[in-house]
């Protein structure tokens, strides 16, 4: 690709939060930016989200949203994710087939939304190569696409904003719950959350009876 092919590219990046925690949703997000965004985006200090602190997740947070191009944030309630876990499960899949499913669902909405004119590589990190690739597949047939899976995807900045914008929604929902509810639901123990009212709307409880089993 030519050096002005590379500059006018735009890259979405999707990355997760909350895929192997039994509190609260599953939350997934793609960001689109130009390499001009994403060298802003580095400058305020995007990172790998692992190396930052919730609080500062929740400071960068908006600058990203005011960066980007444009970006999609899918939120699988606890109720609607324990629902989608069984009927993978019962359909022989498990949780990559949900993450496969989830990443496609933001990263071609968000596509719809920006219908990008020129090139475009999306970026995704690499936990089920197949069965993302089959799921991604309308979008492999539209020209200019390259499809990128890759192991520590969190190195490119569209998928570190992705992971960022992604745990700063997780943490936002547990908190609003918190509150709605009263409880502090960080304390509380597995034991605890399988026998709270109206626990599949707060946990994850397939996770928890599987674990349980």
């Amino acid at each position: 690709r030519s050096a002005e092919t590379l500059k006018d590219e735009l890259t979405i990046g999707s990355e997760e939060a909350g895929k192997g925690a039994w509190l609260g949703p599953l939350v997934v997000v793609a960001v689109a930016g130009s390499p001009a965004a994403m060298a802003e985006m580095r400058a305020i200090g995007v990172m790998d989200s692992k190396e930052l602190t919730t609080k500062r997740i929740e400071q960068i947070s908006p600058e990203i949203k005011k960066l980007a191009l444009a970006f999609k944030v899918i939120t699988i309630q606890p109720k609607r994710f324990n629902q989608l876990f069984d009927q993978f499960k019962n359909e022989g899949g498990g949780l990559n087939d949900m993450l496969a499913w989830a990443h496609t669902n933001a990263i071609q909405s968000l596509y719809d939304d920006i219908k990008p004119k020129g090139s475009l590589r999306i970026v995704i990190d690499e936990f089920d190569r197949i069965k993302t690739a089959k799921r991604l597949g309308a979008l492999k047939e539209i020209p200019n696409v390259t499809i990128v899976q890759k192991s520590r995807a969190e190195e490119e900045t569209p998928v570190a904003c992705a992971s960022i914008l992604a745990k700063a929604e997780r943490e936002r929902w547990i908190t609003e719950k918190s509150r709605e509810i009263n409880v502090n639901l960080r304390m509380i123990k597995e034991r605890d959350a399988l026998a709270m009212q109206k626990g599949d709307e707060l946990f994850k409880v397939s996770y928890l009876k599987n674990r349980d089993d």
